[in-house]
């Protein structure tokens, strides 16, 4: 998504367009991560391991969190996210929550 840069104070939710199988987990590794890398694959799973299987969403939460979680400044974050969109395993959309923040999806 480019544009706007993320805050580490601004939220994010994630949502699952389906459930990843063990066979799709060895398609991203063995077919996408070459071509990406092991950062941005890393937050791919790292979101995915976010989602409730039945909601098939996650809560809001900060980007400081997934910082947290996965060990990676706000521009690699913003780099390996950018990856992801560009082979189609990530779309992210911007909103406004109801207090005026940035949400991210």
């Amino acid at each position: 998504m480019k544009g706007k840069s993320v805050a580490s104070f601004d939220y994010y939710v994630v949502r699952a367009a389906s459930f990843l199988t063990n066979y799709d987990r060895k398609v991203v590794l063995r077919l996408y991560q070459p071509i990406c890398g092991y950062g941005a694959i890393s937050l791919f799973f790292t979101l995915w391991s976010e989602v409730d299987n039945k909601a098939m969403i996650t809560s809001r939460r900060t980007h400081d969190d997934i910082l947290e979680t996965t060990g990676c400044t706000i521009v690699e974050f913003e780099a390996f996210r950018d990856k992801l969109e560009g082979i189609g395993l990530m779309k992210t959309y911007l909103s406004k929550g109801e207090d005026g923040s940035d949400i991210y999806y």
